[in-house]
């Protein structure tokens, strides 16, 4: 048997996380060279998930199977995701698989394929990543009249008294180039762009103008009951472009303070991604800080302070961290990035506008399950209290709040270590925690829990229910 360079099977998904009312398409390329088609014998395709397993295909003569161009391209291959070379499609749907709420995005589910010869002697195997089935997302906020929004002592976004928690991942297909961070906004809600100078400097002689100006807009829309908030409408990453940036921060801090004298009851935000990667500095912090709400670009590394951020304005604002995703980045990494920039102080999160996962669909559809995972902690992301804990492994941060009658607590890996293993002291003496969004649970043992921290962007995820202890 002669297999190809490629290794001998290529499994490729489409989605990490698929909607109950979705197929996932899954491509197969067996590497065989031409000369060794004729001893092939049984390809198996196999779904496992937690308890079972169910057998999608098993074909005695694989190469009968292969796509052919007279055959309709699949949409893995038409949009380039997978080569035609001899070449398995198939599409799984929910049957038999478990489905969970869109609050529990779990990926439990796992392609298994083996290849082996007219002998039944193994010649390869191939596992494709985690997936899994969940309901799609019931709309959180259905408020579409407005008549007033602030900001709370931690940078928490109020409309209307009840906390808002931007989550700016997309759930459906959509241009990720036009992604921004009011993409899950209520539809009736309005956001005003202020007039402004094109140079975005307001001269010293013009002042009383633009004040007028200003605050006549302000005055004029100041009593639409969709009213959001106002924002400053320029390129973002300002300080990467704009060389008098510090004196665009100043004429924007005169202007906010015209429209707070005109209308005292809606956020003021800054510019979408009015800062670039590690741009959120002492400086920059006490120069856009009149600003109650502020979008930062992450980057491909880069976690801001928003807690640190908000010390040095001397004033709370809101803080939106937006993940810049690149193709080369795995489902972990991006994971990981988010819960780093939640633990800072980010008061929301998401995606910024980029087109680079174009490529990866299945990182384009983790991008809904990172958007379940918020919504699923949005209790804790508001105002909760901050609780004590520590990690026994200087290589994982740990950040914990109360809400009600349960604590969630974040463990992160950040830092290599010489074991993935720890443990963490929290205050609750004997019980189960919950790993969130992973199918599992472990013990509390006299305030401890024990896990481990394998990969290099290893993040879990506890609920630990007080009245359980």
């Amino acid at each position: 048997m002669a297999f190809s360079v490629p290794p001998p099977l290529e499994t490729r998904i489409d989605q990490l996380y698929v909607y109950s009312d979705e197929e996932l398409d899954l491509g197969i390329n067996v590497n065989v060279s031409r000369m060794s088609l004729a001893e092939l014998g049984q390809l198996r395709v196999v779904v496992t998930y937690p308890g079972g397993q169910r057998i999608l295909r098993t074909l005695p003569h694989p190469q009968a199977s292969f796509w052919n161009v007279n055959e309709a391209r699949p949409a893995m291959l038409a949009k380039g995701y997978i080569s035609g070379a001899n070449l398995i499609f198939l599409t799984v749907n929910r049957a038999e698989l478990p489905v969970h709420a869109f609050t529990d995005p779990t990926r439990d589910c796992r392609i298994e394929i083996t290849l082996a010869d007219q002998n039944g002697r193994i010649l390869a195997k191939s596992v494709s990543e985690p997936f899994g089935f969940l309901r799609r997302p019931i709309p959180g906020y259905t408020r579409n009249l407005i008549h007033q929004t602030s900001v709370g002592a931690d940078g928490t976004l109020m409309v209307d008294g009840l906390p808002y928690v931007f989550n700016c991942f997309p759930t459906d297909p959509m241009d990720l180039g036009a992604a921004s961070a009011t993409m899950n906004f209520p539809k009736a809600w309005v956001i005003q762009s202020i007039p402004f100078p094109a140079d975005l400097v307001i001269p010293p002689g013009a002042e009383v103008e633009w004040k007028a100006k200003i605050q006549g807009f302000v005055a004029h829309h100041r009593g639409d009951p969709h009213l959001f908030g106002w924002c400053f409408a320029h390129d973002g990453e300002i300080t990467f472009w704009n060389r008098r940036w510090r004196d665009v921060a100043a004429s924007e801090r005169k202007a906010a303070e015209w429209i707070r004298a005109t209308d005292p009851s809606h956020v003021i935000m800054g510019a979408q991604w009015l800062l670039g990667h590690k741009a959120l500095t002492a400086e920059t912090a006490r120069a856009f800080g009149f600003l109650d709400v502020v979008e930062v670009e992450m980057g491909l590394s880069w976690i801001p302070d928003a807690d640190a951020a908000r010390r040095e304005a001397g004033r709370p604002f809101c803080l939106i961290a937006g993940l810049e995703c690149y193709y080369t980045q795995s489902a972990e990494m991006i994971r990981w990035r988010m819960y780093r920039a939640l633990m800072e102080g980010a008061n929301g999160i998401g995606i910024c506008p980029s087109g680079m996962l174009v490529a990866r669909p299945e990182l384009v559809s983790l991008l809904r399950g990172l958007h379940a995972e918020v919504e699923a902690i949005k209790p804790f992301l508001c105002g909760a209290t901050p609780v004590r804990v520590a990690s026994s492994n200087p290589a994982v941060s740990v950040w914990a709040r109360r809400a009600g009658n349960a604590i969630l607590l974040i463990a992160a890996r950040t830092a290599a270590g010489a074991s993935p293993a720890g443990t963490i002291t929290l205050p609750a003496a004997n019980g189960t925690a919950e790993v969130l969004f992973e199918g599992r649970t472990v013990p509390i043992r006299a305030g401890h829990i024990t896990d481990n921290w394998q990969g290099s962007y290893s993040t879990h995820v506890y609920r630990v229910r007080i009245g359980s202890q």
